[in-house]
């Protein structure tokens, strides 16, 4: 710290975090979450909730299921950079299908709905008639939750192809 400033320090301490996230995932979790607990973060908030983002992404690419089982434990600040980073793992990892259970099975609607909603509208921009075979195996409590997941990908399918996105509706 005593030879970096401002935005040279935030940068390197960015750089810092999501190579250790990719080598030891959880242990940088637990650094993380031991310096937001204690008050003195080392950059911007949000620059240091934005870091959970490439955390999440290393911990759910390597082991789904202990991401998915933090999930219960992250804070507000955190959520954000959580939901993100197993949209990101979700897309790029070789554990996509145990990611899609995961998120399939996971108990905390909210979660899944805001998680799955940004996973198909990302995914939709990618492969729309994956994202959407994808979106249909979902199941929700409340069927509103499924058709806005729904929504979601014809919403971003439609961007680039309108006319194949208004004959899947």
């Amino acid at each position: 710290e005593e030879n970096f400033t401002g935005t040279v320090y935030g940068g390197a301490l960015r750089e810092i975090i999501r190579e250790w996230a990719h080598r030891e995932p959880k242990s940088v979790w637990s650094w993380y979450n031991e310096i937001s607990d204690s008050g003195e973060l080392p950059m911007q908030q949000t620059w240091w909730s934005s870091q959970a983002n490439d955390i999440f992404s290393e911990m759910t690419a390597q082991d789904p299921a202990a991401a998915f089982a933090e999930l219960k434990n992250i804070s507000l600040s955190q959520k954000r950079g959580a939901y993100s980073g197993i949209t990101k793992a979700a897309h790029g990892s070789d554990n996509r299908s145990e990611i899609l259970d995961l998120l399939n099975q996971l108990p905390n609607e909210r979660q899944k709905l805001r998680i799955a909603r940004d996973l198909a509208g990302d995914w939709a921009k990618l492969n729309p008639t994956e994202a959407a075979d994808w979106a249909a195996t979902l199941s929700f409590e409340n069927p509103a939750a499924h058709l806005e997941v729904l929504g979601e990908v014809a919403e971003d399918w439609a961007i680039t192809d309108p006319h194949a996105a208004g004959k899947w509706l």
